[in-house]
């Protein structure tokens, strides 16, 4: 048995919380009590690993990584939360699990790691771009531009496929 098929049969013995019993426990761990905190914890433990579910695919090797990251959003959404909202706490959580998963993501993602704020915009300007939104000729440059300093050195060029190393490699010579 895997790592994360023991954690995924752990976490199965605590169901989700009813709402009154929810809100006791948020209430009583914003207050500072630990075992309240830690009982909303291992209750909400099954949204992080259905949530990171989403990013399994990008790379199944490190999936215990995004669960990690995962549960960091919901131990911040706890401190977060407001009681006087009317919605559930997993509901509140899903976007600090999201937002935790995405930053790993973007910190561990590549070998030359660029700034999250780098990032996120050319996110925000690839979706303009896929919304055929109009889009500026510098963001499209600066798209181009980011996209191609990420590639790879065995990319082929070219009509005489030659690879990128090779052609840097006669260049420094």
């Amino acid at each position: 048995m895997t790592t994360l098929q023991q954690y995924i049969k752990q976490i199965a013995k605590y169901p989700v919380l009813k709402k009154d019993e929810e809100r006791k426990l948020i209430e009583r761990a914003q207050q500072g009590h630990r075992k309240s905190r830690d009982k909303l914890i291992v209750h909400n433990l099954q949204l992080v690993i259905y949530i990171v579910r989403r990013y399994y695919t990008w790379n199944k090797n490190n999936v215990m990584d995004f669960i990690m990251s995962g549960n960091i959003g919901l131990f911040l959404a706890i401190d977060g939360y407001d009681l006087n909202k009317k919605t559930r706490f997993a509901t509140y959580a899903t976007p600090w699990i999201r937002q935790q998963v995405s930053r790993h993501i973007g910190n561990h993602g590549k070998t030359i790691r660029s700034p999250l704020y780098v990032q996120d915009h050319i996110k925000r300007i690839k979706k303009k771009m896929r919304e055929h939104k109009r889009v500026t000729k510098t963001e499209r440059l600066y798209v181009q531009d980011y996209d191609i300093s990420m590639c790879s050195l065995d990319k082929r060029l070219g009509e005489k496929d030659e690879i990128l190393y090779d052609v840097l490699e006669e260049e420094g010579k």
